[in-house]
């Protein structure tokens, strides 16, 4: 890594200059490293401030949720904005994107200083939080986001599979301490170790997470007082690393392990009242898209908040009628076609209802096209669903199981994850193992598997739009040919390096950083 972007991103605090200084989000008022981090309410306030950055329009706030990982893969319309058709050509390098491409890496390094920061200064003030399950909810949920962001900047900025050949290929630094030296890239192989050292000691420090249930009277009426630690989903909190472990699982290609994980998430979830399935039924129901959970925010596992959110939808999505081709849309005869052929609901109307995350719900007709729903929001919106950013959803559990069984030939374990969320989304039929020919050149299996990913590629697009996860599904799942169309051209992904985001030229050129 070149060393000024190192220095720039790891002393944020110390200098103050541009690399979106976190001391100055978490409070109103700029202060000192010692200042900050002398009493417990500075240790709370740098935690709430990562949080926040994490928001940001760099980080998942827009660029590594529904914008550029997004317009890389979605199967968007053609647009007349230079900056959407240059992404879903994969023109990274370019003057307009390469900006954009450098913002999403060092926002995530910046992230990752302010924890290392924060870690640091944890552990040489022991004194200062001085309640020891605080203090272990403060050091879970920072070695817990440390490895959510390592984990996705590797997926971002690296290969598509990390066993095998690849195993030995350097990925990106994953940096553990705050300093002003640029650490050394690793093989897969040792990343993960180092990733998988994260998780395990953050679910350690967090096995009495109060989102189990197992939290005493002196914490809620001490350290708790205020109310910072309820709302867990708002927090990396001990299930939803057990999520981020199975999505590590998943891309390490171990099966068996990742569905015992998902299911595992699945059970303490619905058992600790931390999520519940969306409610399909009253979504119809309402009368207003105010009134509308657009994100589905039961069934957040975990989530961030954003006050930028009204502006940077605005701006780039622009649902109703008025909206242009500016706007990011799928294509009607997209829509119609194949992602909802069968989307039957009219607002507060027809019965039986056919997805509600088609057409006219999620999906809002324009005069050029359909536009998303996802993230709308307004003035005047209900505060309890509005702002809130998806990271780690339950229907992606039950998506991973279903994978595992596809690839276990499976078909009645396959379809019975799939309809578990299917059912909640105003389905009335389940979906059913897809018909064959006698006749074919393939065999059954070989149909159920092709038929099958089919169904689960177009479950991640509806399901996940808009919020970053059908790009990791279908990088992962390159070597089985996914076709996806926009800007009127369709793209067979076989070559895993189409959706793999260079290393900033300042990083190649003067660092250590190697290319892949």
């Amino acid at each position: 890594m070149r060393t000024k972007s190192i220095i720039c991103i790891l002393a944020a605090s110390l200098t103050l200059a541009s690399c979106n200084d976190w001391l100055n989000v978490t409070s109103s008022n700029q202060v000192s490293d010692a200042r900050l981090f002398s009493t417990r309410t500075g240790f709370l306030e740098a935690l709430s401030g990562i949080y926040i950055d994490m928001a940001s329009t760099d980080n998942y706030g827009m660029n590594d949720t529904w914008y550029a990982m997004d317009l890389c893969c979605m199967p968007y319309a053609s647009t007349s904005n230079n900056y959407y058709t240059d992404l879903q050509e994969h023109r990274y390098t370019n003057s307009r994107i390469y900006p954009i491409i450098h913002s999403i890496w060092q926002g995530g390094y910046n992230v990752i200083a302010n924890v290392n920061k924060t870690l640091a200064e944890l552990e040489a003030h022991p004194e200062i939080v001085t309640d020891e399950l605080e203090r272990n909810l403060i050091h879970g949920e920072l070695l817990g986001i440390r490895a959510y962001m390592h984990f996705d900047l590797m997926k971002m900025f690296g290969a598509s599979s990390w066993t095998g050949e690849k195993a030995s290929l350097l990925t990106i630094p994953y940096v553990r301490t705050y300093s002003k030296d640029p650490e050394v890239q690793r093989s897969y192989t040792a990343t993960l170790e180092l990733l998988h050292e994260d998780i395990a000691a953050a679910l350690v420090l967090l096995e009495k997470d109060p989102v189990r249930g197992e939290v005493s009277s002196d914490f809620q009426e001490g350290p708790n007082v205020d109310g910072y630690w309820n709302n867990r989903n708002k927090h990396l909190n001990y299930i939803a690393l057990k999520a981020l472990l199975a999505r590590v699982l998943v891309w390490e290609d171990k099966w068996d392990e990742a569905a015992v994980a998902a299911q595992e998430v699945i059970d303490e979830a619905f058992a600790c009242s931390l999520v519940s399935w969306f409610d399909a039924e009253e979504m119809v129901k309402k009368t207003s898209s105010d009134l509308v959970d657009w994100t589905m925010s039961t069934e957040h596992i975990f989530c961030l908040e954003s006050t930028d959110m009204y502006n940077t939808v605005t701006i780039n999505f622009a649902a109703g009628s008025t909206s242009t081709d500016a706007s990011i849309k799928f294509d009607t005869s997209d829509v119609d076609g194949w992602l909802f052929p069968k989307a039957l609901i009219i607002l507060g109307d027809l019965s039986p209802v056919e997805d509600v995350r088609g057409p006219a719900l999620m999906l809002s007709y324009t005069n050029t096209g359909y536009a998303i729903n996802k993230y709308y929001t307004s003035t005047s919106y209900p505060t309890e669903y509005r702002n809130k950013i998806p990271m780690i959803r339950l229907p992606e559990m039950y998506y991973i199981i279903a994978e595992k069984a596809l690839r276990d030939d499976d078909a009645k374990a396959f379809y019975d994850a799939l309809n578990a969320v299917r059912s909640h989304r105003g389905i009335s039929a389940p979906l059913e193992e897809s018909a064959y020919s006698d006749d074919s050149v393939l065999s059954p299996s070989e149909m159920r598997w092709q038929g099958g990913s089919y169904q689960l590629y177009a479950e991640y697009l509806k399901e996940f739009v808009g919020e970053g996860q059908a790009f990791y599904f279908i990088k992962r799942f390159m070597p089985y040919s996914m076709e996806v169309k926009h800007t009127s051209v369709s793209y067979i992904y076989t070559d895993w390096r189409t959706l793999t985001f260079p290393y900033p030229v300042e990083e190649t050129t003067y660092g250590r950083v190697q290319e892949l």
